[in-house]
C-alpha cells in the first residue's frame, strides 16, 4: 500500500532530521525503525511512536520472538 501525500511529506521530513529524534513522553513507548530505498541507496532510522503517521502504525503488527 502507498502512503498519502500529507503521510509520505511527513516521513520525507523525519528522513531529512539530523540526529535522534525526540522521544514519546511516558514510559512503555514504541520506537519504531523505518528502512526506505531509494534510488541513492538504503537508509534507516529510528522514529518515536508519536511522530509516526497513523496509517504507518496502523500497518505495523507486533510478532513476539
Amino acid at each position: 500500500d502507498s502512503l498519502d501525500a500529507a503521510d509520505h511529506a511527513k516521513i520525507d521530513e523525519l528522513f531529512k532530521t539530523r540526529g535522534k529524534l525526540p522521544a514519546s513522553p511516558g514510559a512503555d513507548r514504541y520506537i519504531y525503525t523505518v528502512t526506505r530505498e531509494t534510488e541513492s541507496g538504503k537508509k534507516t532510522i529510528e522514529i518515536p511512536e508519536h511522530l509516526v503517521p497513523r496509517s504507518v502504525s496502523k500497518a505495523v503488527k507486533d510478532q513476539l520472538p
